[in-house]
């Protein structure tokens, strides 16, 4: 049987002010929003744009709110890094590598790929799916959608906390080993349970088979289903930990000055295909077998570990004017 101890409000019922649920989740959105662009105008522009623009006392400033020592070293640093600069275009990543392009490009391309791969955004946008799928009913499948996307919230600062602590490379270690354990288990949870069937339909002996209910979803018990939500929210946590933020950091800190805008904007492009894939063959794949997405999810957690245990370098306290020689480098 389908858990049945969550019963929060319907998505699709009424709320307040003869707006349903689903209608008020769109308008909390203002709130965050706004706090979101004046916190915006708070920030201070970038050390390496002031000393671009001649801005120089404002440019130390800024470094002061980071260092305390060597502010005229750092800000003469960032002036040779633009000497000779040039405007940035795609023949700047154009190397040795596959397809003509430099071997780190390639290292953001593959990370930015993983990171979709492992199915995080699968989880995000059908969550309410997944456990209507395993038998939950609408407001139970709401209600594990919400605690999933506050651990999502929550794991985020510990990222924060321990981004500059373990290093880059180290946390994302972790986040594909958490990953590779929680989808695994996920994956026998959903491959092994009873699969809804026309007998049982018809027979309405379970009543979280049903005509409503596709043929071949699995079938949880109390039991196992308290379990999936258990290892979906560790997965979760394991990747806003992670793998969620760390990425941009990757993204912005891997690069060298030359290359940075244009080999960035190949790694951002290349994430959000890799998520139009895993959001669009997602639903098919559900319909075929739950158990089978999160087994791709998995494998790709499982090939993550060992892609950055052999290609990443640690990026921690590496300036961005030190970059180039990072990437010319052999330090794992």
């Amino acid at each position: 049987q389908a858990i049945s101890s969550l019963q929060p409000q319907g998505t699709n019922n009424d709320l307040w002010l003869g707006l349903q649920a689903w209608q008020w989740m769109f308008l909390a959105m203002v709130i965050p929003a706004v706090i979101y662009f004046v916190l915006a105008l708070t920030v201070p522009e970038s050390p390496r744009f002031l000393v671009a623009q001649g801005k120089e006392d404002q440019a130390k400033e800024v470094i002061g709110t980071i260092y305390e020592e060597n502010i005229d070293t750092k800000v003469d640093s960032i002036k040779k890094s633009l000497e000779g600069e040039h405007k940035s275009s795609m023949a700047d990543i154009k190397g040795s590598g596959f397809l003509g392009l430099m071997p780190i490009v390639w290292v953001g391309i593959i990370l930015a790929i993983f990171q979709q791969f492992v199915g995080i955004n699968a989880v995000f946008y059908y969550q309410n799916l997944i456990w209507a799928a395993v038998g939950f009913e609408e407001s139970q499948a709401f209600a594990t959608a919400t605690i999933v996307s506050a651990v999502n919230v929550i794991f985020t600062f510990v990222a924060i906390a321990f981004i500059d602590r373990l290093g880059r490379k180290k946390l994302l270690l972790i986040g594909s080993a958490g990953m590779f354990l929680t989808l695994g288990t996920l994956m026998i949870i959903f491959m092994t349970a009873q699969k809804c069937t026309q007998a049982l339909i018809d027979a309405g002996t379970d009543s979280a088979c049903t005509a409503e209910n596709q043929i071949n979803n699995p079938l949880l018990s109390s039991g196992t289903g308290m379990v999936a939500v258990i290892m979906l929210c560790t997965y979760v946590a394991f990747f806003a930990a992670t793998w969620g933020p760390i990425l941009w950091v990757m993204l912005g800190e891997m690069f060298s000055n030359k290359i940075r805008a244009a080999a960035m904007s190949i790694g951002v492009m290349t994430n959000w295909i890799a998520n139009f894939i895993v959001s669009e063959s997602f639903p098919t794949l559900v319909s075929m077998s739950l158990g089978l997405a999160y087994g791709i999810f998995t494998v790709c957690a499982f090939l993550s570990f060992f892609y950055v245990l052999k290609f990443v370098k640690e990026t921690k306290g590496v300036e961005l004017e030190n970059m180039e020689q990072l990437e010319g480098s052999d330090a794992k």
